[in-house]
């Protein structure tokens, strides 16, 4: 009678990621130098998320380059619930760089947080636009049908506020409400995949001209969102 062998089962194998806290993310350039002093902990986690380090340089005003000469680049990018040290500028500046026409579209450009967040992407790109020239965005948006005069109203302060600065602001209104996809696209060639569209701070008192959250967007926590960054083939 023969005796009976068991298979042992194959030993199985973890890969060990190190584990990063919020302040690391927010400060991975400080906590880099830290970690070839001491010894770091692993353990198995998911993939980490996106820094603003990893994203390209804000970088000043240039004269007509294009969005890839300025540090854009194609990717993905994840930032986690209550991080901060999150910009439009770190966001989309390099990728607005060089553009003349810029298309948001977003359903959901409607109460005033909404408007302050659209008003402050277009400061971006008043300040890298080249100087001396204007740069024409349009708004693709749904209209709010519990207070389209106070939506539209809204709509009206932005253009007049950006007006002065070089940009053409303008919006269309999406009847049927059937966008739900949110991006944003330039001339240049670039579209940008908008997770939670402009809407990625969480509520911060921004009528409070002491607090620097209202004044600075690094400053303001933001909620979990992801962007995608992507290349027009030529």
């Amino acid at each position: 009678m023969r005796a009976s062998h068991r298979t042992r089962p194959a030993a199985r194998r973890y890969r060990e990621v190190r584990v990063r806290t919020l302040e690391e993310r927010e400060h991975s350039k400080w906590y880099s130098r830290r970690a070839t002093e001491e010894p770091s902990a692993t353990t198995t986690t998911a993939e980490p998320a996106a820094t603003l380090d990893e994203l390209p340089p804000t970088k000043g005003q240039t004269d007509g380059v294009a969005a890839q000469d300025a540090g854009a680049t194609e990717g993905h990018v994840t930032f986690v619930e209550n991080q901060k040290g999150v910009s439009f500028d770190a966001l989309f500046g390099p990728w607005l760089e060089g553009a003349s026409e810029v298309t948001l579209t977003d359903p959901y450009i409607r109460v005033y947080h909404q408007m302050r967040n659209l008003m402050e992407l277009l400061e971006v790109l008043a300040i890298r636009k080249p100087g001396g020239e204007d740069v024409s965005f349009q708004l693709v948006t749904t209209p709010d049908h519990e207070d389209r005069a106070r939506q539209e109203g809204y709509l009206e302060q932005v253009r007049e506020g950006i007006a002065p600065l070089g940009v053409d602001f303008s919006w269309t209104f999406d009847g049927t409400n059937s966008i739900h996809a949110r991006h944003l696209v330039t001339d240049t060639g670039w579209k940008i995949l908008l997770d939670r569209g402009l809407d990625v701070f969480q509520r911060a008192d921004l009528n409070n001209g002491f607090s620097p959250t209202s004044r600075h967007q690094r400053f303001r926590q933001v909620k979990a969102f992801e962007l995608t960054y992507l290349r027009a083939t030529q």
